[in-house]
């Protein structure tokens, strides 16, 4: 990445971690929905905001962690944010792995201990719900891609090995495996293809469709590529290398769209680990339309409710400088 462009990235996610700061300083905060809490102390703890993303902390443990170690808005609510309600995993591994970061132990093991609930020994890989709660356990490609970086955070290199061999399984199994990536894998080792179209979006990802959720492509990118540097093993290069090209051929609809967000960062991994110059090219043009995008007060996606747009302009703060530091 040239030089010019890093600066760019980098003073995007600094203009978002002053809107960010400004709402921490105002009289109603960040509100009261986890959502709007949840990505932030990675973001300062990112930016060199070490004081701030600590306080922040704070204001969680007291407002949102329970004793199972897991993070609710309040007691039977977990947000009120729909898409994220039905990912129960998700928020609290962000604050585990921002918490480890900087040292909060009080908050990064109680969750760890509460996200291996999610953990299924067979088949292997993190289930979309706990276990114990009465569900049928379904591997999930997001939560098994998170969790499997959270596996890494916390030397749990059991479970992410067997993570990354559950996303080559997720690759192995697709009917159609150029045009279309399904999701969700049933206990039983299947695919699940069929769902009410409504709900489509979350269960697939169509590569010649616009208006996909494209961040299910990138986060097993990057996590694969993670477990490739802590092991120096070359499945997980390779089956990152399997996700990267179903990216690329997602490129033409992909590409200008925000939730591209996370592919900048899976291909810009993918790029360092491999010295590949496609995978550069497509998460720079990813980045450009980002950085496009960014309205005045330093946010995007304007028209989203109040909710959506804090937590994907903190995300997208987040990979810009995380691209950034990739070079």
């Amino acid at each position: 990445m040239q030089a010019e462009l890093q600066d760019a990235c980098r003073k995007a996610a600094e203009h978002t971690v002053e809107w960010i700061a400004a709402r921490l300083n105002s009289p109603e905060g960040l509100g009261h929905d986890l959502a709007a809490h949840y990505k932030a102390p990675y973001l300062l703890q990112l930016a060199g905001r070490p004081r701030e993303a600590r306080q922040l902390l704070d204001r969680i443990a007291a407002r949102f962690q329970q004793p199972s170690g897991d993070f609710l808005s309040r007691p039977a609510l977990r947000t009120a944010d729909p898409v994220l309600a039905g990912y129960p995993a998700y928020m609290s591994g962000w604050i585990a792995m921002a918490a480890h970061k900087i040292g909060r132990f009080d908050l990064s093991l109680p969750a760890w201990s509460f996200l291996q609930r999610f953990w299924s020994d067979a088949p292997a890989g993190f289930t979309l719900q706990p276990r114990g709660d009465g569900q049928e356990a379904v591997l999930e490609l997001l939560t098994c891609a998170h969790l499997g970086l959270a596996s890494l955070y916390f030397a749990d290199l059991e479970r992410a090995r067997g993570t990354a061999r559950a996303l080559q399984r997720f690759l192995d199994m697709q009917p159609a495996p150029t045009s279309r990536l399904y999701l969700q894998m049933s206990a039983e080792e299947q695919l699940l293809t069929e769902f009410p179209p409504e709900v489509a979006p979350l269960h697939c990802v169509e590569a010649g469709e616009p208006g996909q959720a494209w961040f299910f492509l990138g986060y097993p990118i990057a996590f694969l590529c993670r477990l490739h540097q802590a092991t120096g093993e070359a499945a997980p290069l390779a089956t990152a290398r399997g996700y990267g090209g179903f990216a690329a051929a997602c490129a033409p609809r992909m590409v200008p769209e925000p939730f591209a967000h996370k592919v900048a960062w899976g291909c810009a991994e993918l790029a360092s680990a491999t010295g590949e110059a496609a995978p550069r090219a497509l998460s720079e043009a990813i980045v450009r339309h980002l950085l496009q995008g960014q309205n005045a007060e330093g946010t995007w996606l304007a028209d989203a409710s109040p909710l959506t747009r804090i937590d994907q302009s903190v995300e997208i703060a987040i990979w810009l400088l995380e691209v950034s530091a990739l070079g």
